[in-house]
């Protein structure tokens, strides 16, 4: 139940306090997060360096359900209330609110066996992965290339340092 109430949660706060008659301005960078997600899932599939359960069950409706949920939901509400116009002061408290808020999510899903790490992943890989994604989904909205630069970056960094084999491709 509490990978549908998080879930739920995210979809409803976007309701309610998200800019939806300008959804369109934010639609380019809510796919290139589910296309990140679903790139992963795709390179990974026989190599998970993670994988979530719950009473829905195994990975594949899981990241189904927070890939077409919450990550839309989460990044209508981050770029809706991103202070662009502000200090950096301003723009560095509000992605470590969003950090803060997914790594507990993540480590209170860890607790309960929602989701589980392999091949050198870890918590603290995801926490690291939390910088990443809130630094660069505001970027993604401003400078797409820059972005799309920064996730190459990220991806030889986790597949060299984790040493993820391409053998398990398909």
């Amino acid at each position: 139940m509490i990978r549908i109430f998080i879930v739920s949660l995210f979809a409803f706060s976007a309701y309610l306090w998200s800019d939806w008659r300008n959804w369109r301005a934010y639609h380019s960078t809510i796919l290139f997060v589910v296309m990140g997600d679903f790139l992963y899932n795709f390179l990974t599939y026989n190599y998970s360096l993670w994988e979530l359960h719950s009473e829905l069950g195994g990975h594949t409706i899981n990241d189904l359900l927070i890939t077409l949920v919450s990550f839309p939901s989460v990044v209508l509400l981050v770029l809706t209330h991103f202070p662009f116009n502000k200090k950096i002061m301003k723009k560095i408290l509000f992605i470590v609110y969003w950090i803060f808020l997914f790594s507990i999510i993540e480590f209170a899903m860890k607790s309960m066996h929602g989701i589980i790490y392999f091949h050198g992943w870890s918590f603290g890989w995801s926490v690291l992965f939390n910088v990443y994604i809130f630094v660069v989904i505001p970027i993604h909205h401003k400078k797409p290339l820059l972005a799309y630069g920064l996730s190459l970056i990220m991806f030889f960094f986790i597949y060299f340092t984790l040493d993820i084999p391409t053998d398990h491709w398909k």
